[in-house]
């Protein structure tokens, strides 16, 4: 009898393998309900579900999107996630609604495959009393789904914030990604309530174009006044100092005041968001000049963005960018902030200031300009706005120099330049397009195109015999033109083992690297930057000093 027991035990233990189907099968005969559940579940399955929730004053709409897989046919039901529905759209499938007081569910009765149905609901808006200010609330059960994305659709004045169930993206159109099968509670304000019981606050917008001739001076204005809060209060605007007001241009409802230099600007309730000024100035010619705006007093956030041109024959340097930041896509920016301003100099500059306006408006602030003019009343057919030269030395008697010419063109057909004895040529670009260029001895000629006032860029390249010295200092030759450079950038890289530097009239800066250019150097190569206002065609040697570190410090 004992033995016996043994064999049953020892035959209980051992391993049976069974194919799937019959394991499903014999599962199923002593887990009938448990199965019943489980297969019901994996026979279909909504994959996603994309929602697009439209809120109205006093109703939501819901437009949702189904992909439905269906694993292998046997009648199954799906929650829709509530709502009234309105109509459906199972695109000929054998795929209906079932409707109840709580949710509704689809009937998937379909072969194996993918299905894309749809349908509309709607859901109440409710009202909330309990809440200081005006405000309704959505209730809203997502639907039995694998990922749910539910983009909403609001008025401009409603914000909408999310209380319960879901994360919110933020952005121009909110997203919602809601949970599945769980409860999504939402609450909707009207934002021009919340902000009429706020304190007055607002931000500014100032765009100034400067215009510098011989016998004038004109500054046009562009002031952007932003509520951010409260209702609309007088503004004081502080007019820059020394500047005759010509001309003020404002909406018919909106009111304005001078009195000495302080521009008073009443804006009636309920104007709306943005209020724009256009202010004309005048003032005397001069050399040299700071860029001056009107400042808007007690504003949250005021942002200048300036420019200077010039009308005639001057030559126009920018002396100091004072705390300003240069914008080099000025043309975008100014469009985007007001399309009055779309044609700018292409030198502009932006300061900001996020506390008070009278904080930015120093001495120092804003940009320093000087002009020169030419001594007879011809326009100067062609001249240059920054030279920018690169020069990568090396250890074994070359150099390699990189010029970039930002050129305008007011009738001169070429650009002729040179650079020091001995260069041979490697490339000459205009624009990054190669040009055949004509050369005689050292001097290089390109063709310009005719565009009046249109920056064009000249680029050359050249492998120039130069050694560099263990010690002291030795005389770097720069190019020569034809037109008159107002400003010079000049960039030295130096090989492993060796720091240099310029002479001490030239001071040390950090530039932006010239358009079109594509900037590399050896790995272990030291860069050091320089530049100052030549107003100059014939550019005077620098003077470089050496200094060898490879093996002084590995001696001491």
């Amino acid at each position: 009898m004992i033995q016996f027991a043994w064999v049953i035990s020892a035959l209980w233990l051992q391993e049976v393998s069974l194919p799937l189907s019959e394991y499903e099968a014999l599962w199923r005969r002593v887990h009938p309900s448990e199965f019943q559940v489980n297969d019901e579940r994996e026979a279909a399955i909504i994959e996603r579900a994309d929602v697009q929730m439209t809120i109205d004053k006093d109703r939501v709409r819901l437009k949702t999107k189904y992909r439905i897989r269906v694993v292998h046919k046997q009648k199954v039901r799906l929650s829709l996630g509530s709502g009234r529905l309105v109509s459906i759209d199972s695109h000929g499938s054998a795929i209906f609604v079932e409707r109840s007081d709580d949710t509704n569910q689809w009937v998937v009765d379909e072969e194996a495959g993918v299905y894309d149905v749809s349908a509309d609901m709607v859901l109440p808006l409710t009202p909330l009393t309990s809440t200081a200010r005006a405000s309704s609330q959505i209730e809203w059960l997502a639907p039995v789904a694998g990922a749910i994305r539910v983009q909403l659709k609001l008025p401009e004045d409603m914000e909408i914030a999310c209380d319960k169930g879901g994360v919110m993206l933020e952005g121009d159109s909110p997203i919602l990604i809601a949970e599945s099968g769980e409860p999504l509670i939402l609450h909707v304000g009207n934002r021009r309530q919340q902000e009429e019981q706020q304190p007055f606050s607002y931000r500014a917008q100032v765009t100034a174009s400067d215009s510098v001739a011989r016998t004038r001076r004109q500054i046009r204005t562009q002031i952007n006044l932003i509520k951010q809060g409260g209702e609309w209060q007088p503004l004081v605007i502080q007019l820059p100092e020394g500047a005759e007001l010509a001309r003020i241009e404002a909406p018919d409802e909106v009111g304005h005041t001078v009195e000495e230099s302080r521009l008073t600007v009443n804006v009636p309730v309920g104007f709306g968001r943005i209020c724009d000024l256009g202010l004309v100035f005048r003032l005397e010619p001069t050399q040299s000049f700071l860029n001056l705006v009107p400042t808007p007093e007690g504003a949250v956030q005021t942002e200048w963005l300036v420019g200077t041109l010039i009308e005639g024959d001057g030559l126009l340097v920018l002396v100091d960018s004072g705390r300003t930041q240069i914008v080099n896509n000025t043309d975008e920016l100014i469009t985007r902030i007001n399309q009055t301003f779309s044609r700018f100099h292409a030198r502009g500059s932006q300061v900001s200031d996020f506390g008070t306006a009278l904080e930015a408006q120093t001495s120092d602030a804003l940009a320093e300009w000087s002009v020169e003019w030419s001594e007879t009343a011809e326009l100067l057919a062609l001249r240059i706005d920054t030279a920018h030269v690169r020069v990568t030395l090396g250890s074994a008697g070359h150099a390699l120099y990189q010029v970039w010419f930002e050129v305008f063109n007011n009738g001169a057909g070429r650009l002729d330049f040179m650079l020091p004895e001995g260069a041979q040529w490697t490339k000459v670009m205009r624009d990054q397009t190669v040009v055949q260029a004509a050369q005689l001895g050292r001097s290089i000629s390109v063709p310009l195109r005719a565009a009046p006032e249109t920056k064009q860029i000249v680029f050359c390249s050249a492998i120039v015999p130069l050694d560099l010295p263990n010690e002291g200092s030795f005389r770097l030759a720069l190019p020569a033109c034809s037109a008159p450079m107002a400003q010079v950038r000049l960039a030295l890289i130096s090989p492993p083992g060796f720091k240099l530097k310029a002479s001490a009239d030239k001071p040390n800066r950090q530039f932006a690297p010239p358009s079109h250019a594509e900037i590399m150097f050896p790995q272990g190569f030291e860069e050091v930057a320089y530049g100052w206002n030549a107003m100059a065609s014939q550019l005077e040697p620098v003077t470089i000093d050496v200094d060898v570190k490879n093996t002084r410090d590995g001696w001491l």
